[in-house]
């Protein structure tokens, strides 16, 4: 017992008690959501139902909060979500309304190099992009990427990126959309990348382009995004607060979309890279 309390007080001081609160050897189930800037009551219904799920890790697609230098925001965001970082690893990408501000960077405990990082549990290997800053493939945002999923993800079951603007969207809000195809599109397809999971577009939509899957789950609280063009491409748009939920399986990941209600929209599977 004495050992497993001296595990555990290590583990915290080594990840830090904000962004990390526990690390395991396998995850099974992961919450997705973002754009919680506004309408802190729906937020709070998001992060409740998303806690009777248990998930081990939860992640953030960006826009926490509205302006990310505003300190009295980032306390109302931290009152919202204290239950739910006490219980799992929480990981975030910046948004474009936290502006890069220090404000961000301190509220979080971010593994190295912060801007934008890499996480890897197993078979599982994730990806968080910071799209706010250079990420064409001269930045050293890309060469990082690159030499993470050159050393990890051959050997990885799923590569699952995260980022805040979606290079994929039928909605307006289309803010880098064609750099982001650029840059991105040949990267997932050389290393394999499984699904990207986005924000900024205050919806769902689930798109599937040569193969690869884009999400946008971006309905955390903020006023929400209307449909705007048709496309071949989407799949499942749905105008309304959301929440995704991964059930993680040997062989496949089994995507589960709710409402603020807890409600269920959609679902789709990812399948594993590796079979044997």
């Amino acid at each position: 017992m004495k050992h497993i309390f001296l595990f555990s007080i290590l583990t915290l001081l080594r990840f830090g008690t904000t962004l990390f609160a526990q690390d395991t050897k396998e995850i099974n189930v992961i919450a997705i959501y973002g754009d919680t800037k506004t309408n802190h009551e729906v937020h709070q219904k998001i992060v409740n139902n998303i806690i009777t799920y248990h998930p081990q890790l939860v992640v953030h697609t960006g826009d926490e909060v509205n302006m990310g230098f505003m300190k009295n925001e980032w306390n109302k965001f931290n009152s919202i979500t204290k239950d739910l970082r006490s219980t799992a690893m929480y990981f975030p990408v910046p948004g474009n309304h936290e502006f890069e501000a220090p404000q961000y960077y301190a509220n979080f405990d971010l593994p190295e190099p912060k801007k934008w990082y890499s996480y890897s549990n197993g078979g599982l290997l994730m990806l968080f992009f910071n799209t706010n800053v250079d990420i064409d493939t001269a930045s050293q945002q890309y060469k990082y990427f690159v030499k993470v999923l050159e050393e990890k993800g051959k050997s990885a079951s799923y590569i699952i990126a995260i980022a805040h603007h979606p290079p994929y969207t039928t909605a307006a809000h289309q803010r880098r959309t064609a750099e982001l195809q650029e840059v991105f599109t040949p990267l997932f397809k050389k290393y394999n990348v499984s699904a990207l999971f986005s924000g900024h577009v205050h919806a769902f939509e689930h798109s599937v382009v040569n193969s690869m899957q884009y999400v946008v789950t971006g309905g955390g609280g903020a006023s929400l995004h209307k449909q705007k063009y048709a496309s071949s491409y989407s799949k499942k748009y749905y105008f309304g607060f959301n929440f995704c939920i991964l059930h993680i399986y040997k062989d496949k990941i089994q995507v589960k979309v709710y409402d603020e209600n807890n409600q269920p929209v959609y679902d789709f599977e990812i399948l594993s890279q590796i079979t044997e």
